[in-house]
């Protein structure tokens, strides 16, 4: 038998889900809004948390990348304080790295997102992969756009250092990047400072 403190995986999910939804049954908005963003798609999934691609309901164009931290039914407060620490910790990591422009920019913190969760709210970097799947679809990328992207990832990390901020994650899916739509240069972003 499945303990509370177990999560569901996906395709569990899903399922459970489409049946809720064929017997009438829809989750609220307001379970799926953090202030005045609305959480669309799960952009990414770990263990602890999902990332939202998430607009505003006022401001249709405005949109967000909102991370919600997961608390597994029946987890004890002592996990829950846990993951909350984390969430805080990576909040208050780009609240002073946020203005460096290859590291991903914190919007905003909310402590008690839509279900109790902490979220972090950052800004969306539209059309971007994680770091192996860029290079993966880009194979033929020039050897001066590849100097290019670690010049970038550098200037980010020095800058890190520079603040006293080590990245402690740092692996290929915590390096966001996407072509400058103007230069077709790559363009980066440096975030997942949880570990931070």
């Amino acid at each position: 038998p499945r303990l509370l403190s177990q999560s569901i995986n996906r395709k569990t999910a899903q399922r459970t889900s489409e049946a809720l939804q064929k017997l009438g049954l829809k989750e609220s908005v307001a379970s799926r809004k953090v202030g005045n963003l609305l959480l669309g798609s799960v952009i990414l999934e770990r263990q602890n948390y999902q990332d939202h691609l998430a607009y505003n309901e006022r401001l249709g164009d405005d949109r967000a990348r909102v991370r919600t931290y997961q608390v597994a039914l029946g987890a004890g407060e002592e996990r829950r304080q846990q993951i909350a620490r984390a969430a805080e910790r990576e909040a208050r990591m780009l609240s002073v790295l946020s203005d460096h422009p290859n590291i991903l920019r914190l919007k905003s913190y909310v402590p008690d997102g839509p279900r109790g969760e902490p979220c972090v709210v950052f800004e969306h970097f539209e059309d971007c992969l994680p770091l192996d799947g860029f290079l993966r679809a880009n194979k033929d990328l020039s050897l001066d756009h590849r100097l290019h992207l670690l010049q970038l990832l550098a200037d980010a990390l020095a800058y890190c250092h520079r603040k006293r901020v080590l990245h402690r994650g740092l692996a290929p899916s915590s390096v966001l990047v996407r072509k400058h739509r103007e230069t077709g240069k790559p363009d980066l972003r440096l975030f997942n400072f949880q570990l931070a």
